[in-house]
Order: structure tokens, then sequence, then C-alpha cells
């Protein structure tokens, strides 16, 4: 399901290989891209190795497992994508803008969502997570 502007807010792309870890990329909205650039703390070499200019985030997993991971996938672009960019920046990945809790953003996966799956949620909570240490952390 999209959300009402039919624009997508996270968007997986591809996966690769890397060593002994496998790269997972997915472009996010503009918006949302904007708004974890903020952050001043973060140098610009780091924030472009994860998150580069065509908006395209850069996800780690120590896995070269795809056919356990790409369920997950699925589930984050269905989450991300049906709300608007905003409820993503202010509910997902923060708190208002400010720093989100962990058991909150699971109890709104559970409740908004409807996704009960432990496991799942665990997945889909790390990948907003790593968007929100992005945006607040010194890197």
């Amino acid at each position: 399901m999209m959300n009402k502007t039919n624009e997508y807010n996270v968007k997986f792309m591809e996966y690769r290989p890397h060593n002994w870890k496998m790269h997972y990329i997915f472009e996010v909205h503009p918006k949302i891209a904007e708004f974890i650039r903020t952050n001043p703390y973060c140098s610009k070499d780091y924030m472009d190795f994860y998150l580069n200019a065509d908006n395209q985030f850069l996800v780690v997993i120590e896995s070269h497992d795809t056919d356990l991971m790409l369920p997950y996938v699925k589930e984050i672009e269905r989450i991300a994508n049906e709300k608007d960019y905003e409820f993503v920046i202010n509910n997902l990945i923060t708190d208002n803008g400010k720093f989100n809790e962990f058991l909150k953003v699971r109890d709104l996966l559970e409740n908004e969502f409807d996704l009960k799956d432990r496991k799942t949620q665990l997945m889909v909570m790390s990948f907003f997570s790593q968007l929100q240490y992005l945006r607040f952390y010194l890197y």
C-alpha cells in the first residue's frame, strides 16, 4: 500500500555481497534524506558512505542469507510507505524530532501496523534506528 501521494518513503534497490557482510541499499524519500543530513556532528565522508547524494541508504547486515532477509525488507517497505514521510520522520525515525525509544517504535509497529512477529519487529526497528543514529550521533 502506498501513502496518499503515491510517492515512496523507502524503496529497496538492491543487495550486494561485501566480504563476509551483505550491503542492502534502500532509496529514501528526499525529505527524509534531507532531515537525516541535518546532523551537524556527522562527518561528510561518513554521511556520504551511508546516505549518498542519490538518497540511497546503506544497511550493512552480517549475513549472506538473502532468502532470510528479503521478507524483512518487504516489511520495511510496507511500513515505511503506508504513511507520509512526515509520519516516518516524526514517529519511526524520531519522536517528533527527538531521540526515539526502541520500545515506543515497537508498540507503534504492533498497534499501528499490526506487526506482531517479534523477530520481524526487531529487523524493522533496526532499520529505522540506523537512520535515527545517523541523524543524531557523532561519527
